[in-house]
């Protein structure tokens, strides 16, 4: 059985081009059974139900920001949001009460700087906090930032710059692509020349704190290429 209390609070100001939002949301869960993980000294689990009445409580808060900045040509948005959850669980069949915070930051920005050219950036972070029987035992901070440039030099030409940055606890990855497009507006042709992972960075990190693991995934990326397209419309 799940309850949700929810409310909303909105200002809008059109003379100076900003907006924002705030929300708060109180949710309780009502179960009848819980989870029994049972880890194994080889790090591999079992898990098994529980019959168990019990409550897990959340409280979020979020947030939505809006600017134009017309001098400048800038649009400013930022998004926000806490969250702080309290529940139960069963740990190789002892009993545990857990809390988790979690936190994110998301601001991103348009610059239209000319007709020549335009600056895209937005950055997203995640910080998580699990605590059991009021003890820290996870810790986890994940952050990205994104930029694009995009220019326009001469007419049917364009040139984009996209930049990618992450910071996965303390495990860092960083991605370069560049783009080149000619258009030929009357046959509604368009060549684009792509350079993907300019860097060649052969690997992207992953990680993920549970209430009771730590998980480390990393994938395998394509190497460093190019590539050739035609695209038409009719």
């Amino acid at each position: 059985k799940r309850q949700n209390f929810t409310g909303y609070l909105n200002f809008k100001d059109p003379v100076n081009a900003f907006n924002s939002t705030f929300s708060y949301m109180y949710s309780t869960m009502e179960n009848n059974q819980l989870l029994n993980t049972n880890v194994k000294p080889d790090g591999s689990y079992i898990i098994e139900s529980i019959e168990l009445p019990n409550t897990s409580y959340q409280h979020t808060i979020s947030s939505l920001l809006s600017l134009y900045i017309s001098p400048i040509k800038t649009t400013i948005t930022t998004k926000g949001a806490l969250s702080v959850s309290d529940r139960q669980y069963y740990l190789d069949n002892q009993l545990y009460g857990s809390r988790t915070q979690t936190l994110f930051i998301s601001p991103k920005a348009f610059i239209n700087a000319s007709k020549w050219f335009n600056i895209e950036y937005e950055m997203s972070g995640n910080w998580h906090q699990i605590k059991r029987e009021g003890i820290d035992i996870s810790k986890l901070n994940n952050t990205k930032h994104y930029l694009k440039l995009n220019i326009f030099p001469i007419k049917k030409h364009y040139l984009g710059i996209n930049t990618e940055y992450y910071l996965n606890d303390k495990i860092e990855n960083y991605f370069v692509d560049l783009k080149y497009r000619y258009s030929l507006s009357k046959r509604k042709l368009d060549f684009e020349l792509n350079w993907y992972n300019i860097f060649n960075n052969k690997s992207y990190d992953v990680v993920y704190a549970g209430a009771y693991y730590l998980s480390h995934t990393t994938y395998q990326l394509r190497p460093s290429q190019i590539s050739l397209s035609v695209k038409f419309s009719y």
